[in-house]
């Protein structure tokens, strides 16, 4: 006779229900928990981004963001993502745990980067490239935020924004490092000295800081006088 299935076809049917079941339940805990609420948590964490201000600084742009992590990486931390006069300011609240009684005020999370010390910012795919986004980095820090749909165009102003002052600010640094380069081409440079009505080496050591010898051998002066339209080195070039 034919060996008998280890497992009959009924408890293979009933043990392929159970899993999908699982899989199912499983994934509706981990989607539930905060997409469901992501307008609740928006809502109180454009509340708390006032009370996160500093004394006079001022938002500019905002949008609605998101942010995941690799041990919860379905749930999500919904808040608000603030361009300030001052810093890239993110105001989150975390997904509710719901096995664990919360009655509470919601906790909150907040990110930030002040606006001298970005290195990068652009919109890109994020979360392994399973979302749009928006990644800002700052002297080896990153933070990667998800955008709803809604949102996108809003963090397209705050890339642009910030992409124009990053600009704005390197075009400065260009200028003062030239200003800094002439500056120290000028103070090679010898100076001269037209000698005047009443002047002496001596009152020309003491206003530039040298002495009366060392103006001597500057000039080849076989002795302390000068004379009326006289130029002089006072200081040589370096």
């Amino acid at each position: 006779p034919a060996p008998r299935p280890l497992l009959s076809a009924t408890l293979r049917l009933a043990l392929a229900v159970a899993g999908a079941v699982a899989v199912v339940a499983l994934a509706a805990y981990a989607l539930w928990a905060n997409p469901a609420e992501a307008g609740r948590a928006r809502a109180t964490a454009q509340s708390l981004l006032v009370s996160a201000l500093d004394p006079g600084e001022r938002v500019e742009h905002q949008a609605y963001a998101y942010q995941r992590y690799w041990w919860d990486y379905f749930r999500e931390t919904h808040g608000v993502l603030a361009l300030t006069d001052r810093r890239i300011l993110f105001v989150g609240i975390p997904p509710r745990n719901v096995l664990v009684p919360d009655d509470g005020p919601p906790a909150s999370e907040r990110r930030e980067f002040p606006l001298d010390t970005l290195t990068r910012v652009a919109r890109t795919r994020v979360f392994a490239g399973a979302a749009p986004g928006v990644l800002f980095s700052a002297r080896g820090a990153a933070e990667a935020f998800g955008l709803p749909t809604e949102s996108r165009a809003a963090a397209d102003t705050i890339v642009r924004v910030l992409e124009r002052r990053q600009a704005v600010s390197r075009a400065s640094a260009s200028r003062d490092r030239r200003a800094q380069e002439y500056a120290a081409w000028l103070a090679r440079l010898p100076i001269w000295h037209r000698v005047e009505r009443g002047e002496a080496l001596s009152t020309l050591a003491t206003r530039y800081n040298t002495t009366v010898e060392q103006l001597r051998a500057l000039n080849g002066l076989p002795d302390d006088r000068v004379r009326i339209g006289q130029r002089l080195i006072v200081k040589p070039q370096t």
